[in-house]
Parts: structure tokens; sequence; C-alpha cells
């Protein structure tokens, strides 16, 4: 019998990097996500065999592990299973039952967006890994890629949530944003992926400002409350100029969109993945003539 799971995938619209501190964030689970499909079979050779497989059906990775101490016996990638290794390991640390000498298992991952895309690929293994060995999704992420543990919270969540850390504690409130916003919102990719592990040291290696993580929280509570797109477009210029005046980075408006008319919003780790923009008339020739084809109306991307 094959077992599997699901999980979405996710943008962060508010409160990047902020949130690690405490800030609350507007963060919203996609379509896209990442399936895994486990088989276990008892026979004598107690071996993981794991395949990767990319939006377009072709492998992309796979390992062979020993279950006898999590060994790995063949791989294509070792950076890929250096980190797979370590998951499974924190994973057996918890469930210590959850692989057996007598069984070989086989794990297959389906990622339904391209790799490059950003949208969620670690957190929805996480996430499905921790459905399968019944453990914390959070207490793997933190032990692994790190990270405030929002796009955790995505996975698991089919509409935009509210995301904060309190106590060390995730919070998770589900909320309706008004169509009046939706419908006038799309993601652009900017053709490239970024490390959020560079930009959170980038962020951390900043004196933490209590001040700024209030006026984060209380901007992402009035764009959560937002029914006019107007109001809209001037709480995210607020929010991109606190976040490019604290990270001494450029807003990506300035970068590639100087002369576009909307708004231009970075979301998670600045400087790649996707942005968030506010449409205006021919929005979509405008962005395809400076080289970005990339794009997704809200509907078609946010579940």
């Amino acid at each position: 019998m094959i077992q599997t799971f699901r999980s979405n995938g996710k943008v962060l619209l508010s409160a990047e990097y902020f949130v690690i501190d405490g800030a609350l964030a507007l963060a919203l689970p996609t379509k896209l996500g990442q399936e895994l499909r486990v088989k276990i079979t008892e026979n004598a050779q107690s071996t993981i065999s794991w395949k990767s497989f990319n939006s377009e059906n072709k492998v992309w990775f796979e390992c062979e592990i020993s279950t006898q101490n999590l060994q790995i016996i063949s791989t294509s990638n070792q950076q890929f299973v250096d980190r797979l290794l370590s998951i499974l390991k924190l994973i057996a640390n918890q469930n210590p039952a959850i692989f057996s000498l007598q069984n070989s298992y086989y794990f297959e991952t389906y990622l339904e967006f391209p790799n490059e895309f950003g949208l969620g690929s670690s957190s929805t293994l996480l996430n499905n890994l921790a459905k399968f060995s019944n453990t914390s999704p959070y207490y793997l992420l933190e032990n692994t890629f790190g990270g405030s543990g929002y796009d955790v919270a995505c996975a698991e969540a089919n509409q935009p949530i509210l995301y904060s850390i309190e106590n060390n504690i995730p919070n998770v409130q589900i909320i309706n944003l008004s169509e009046n916003i939706t419908q006038e919102l799309a993601f652009v990719f900017l053709n490239k992926k970024q490390n959020s592990r560079e930009g959170i040291a980038l962020y951390k290696s900043k004196p933490k400002d209590t001040i700024l993580v209030n006026e984060i929280s209380n901007i992402t509570i009035e764009i959560a409350k937002s029914t006019n797109i107007k109001e809209f477009e001037l709480l995210v210029n607020q929010h991109e100029n606190i976040v490019s005046k604290f990270l001494q980075l450029p807003k990506v408006k300035e970068v590639y969109f100087s002369d576009y008319k909307g708004s231009v919003k970075s979301l998670g780790a600045w400087g790649g993945d996707f942005v968030a923009i506010t449409k205006t008339d021919n929005y979509n020739e405008y962005f395809e003539s400076k080289g970005f084809s990339v794009m997704y109306d809200y509907n078609k991307l946010i579940l």
C-alpha cells in the first residue's frame, strides 16, 4: 500500500525577516505544493530508496540509505543527501520505531512548481515527512533549515493566515482578504531563486529593533483589513520603505520597475523569487517587456 501526503506552498506577503522576532505576518498558502508517496515492504535489504521528481515529472535527485544507522549507500547529490539525512535522523530521534530493520522504504516526492520558484520546496517536504512520521514539522524546521515557521503553517492552511511566534510557540489565525484587494493583485517571478538563509543571516546581523517589529505588525493588521486598493498600496509602500532602510538594500521596484505605476512588493527573501504587484492597465505587457513573463493572478496561485 502506498501512503500519500501533500502540503501547500507559501507566499509571505508581509513581515519578511521581522516575523523571526515576533512580528505579525500575513502569509498565503499556494495552490501549488508538493506530494510525498511512501511504500513500505518487508524484506531483508532494509534500505531507504528516495526519488525526487520536479514539476516536469523528471527525477532531479535520488539516493539510497541504509536504515542501519542511516548510512548513505549512494546519491546523485551529496549536498541534498546530507540535508535529507539530517531530517531523517531527527525523525528517527523523535520516533525511534519509524524505520524498521525488517522493512525497506520507498519515498517519492513530486514538486508541483519549478524548483527555482521558491514557493516552499523545503517546507512542503518537512511537513509531508512530519505527517508520515507523526512528528512536529516545527521541530524539524528549527533543527534543519531554520526560520520562523510561517511556511510550515501555510503547508496545512487552505486560506490566508496571520502568523506570529509568541513565547516560541507558533500562532496561526485563518483570515479572509477582501476581493477588492485580491482581484487587483498579481505575482511576478523575477527569474531567479533567492537564498532565504542568506537573507535571514543579513537580517540577524542588524541590531534588533522592537519598535520596527511593532510597526510591521501594525502594518500587517492594516493590510489584512484593507478593502481599498489605494490604501493597500500605501501600506505596501510603507512596508517596503521600512525593510529597505533596515536592511540597507534597494527596493525591488527601484532596481527593476522604477517606472511602473502600481506597487511592487518583495515577498520573503529580498532579491529573488516572486514579487506581488498591484495591477495597472496593460501590466502583463509591461512586465513581459522587461523580461519577466511568468506571472499569476492572485486567484490562479493562492488558495
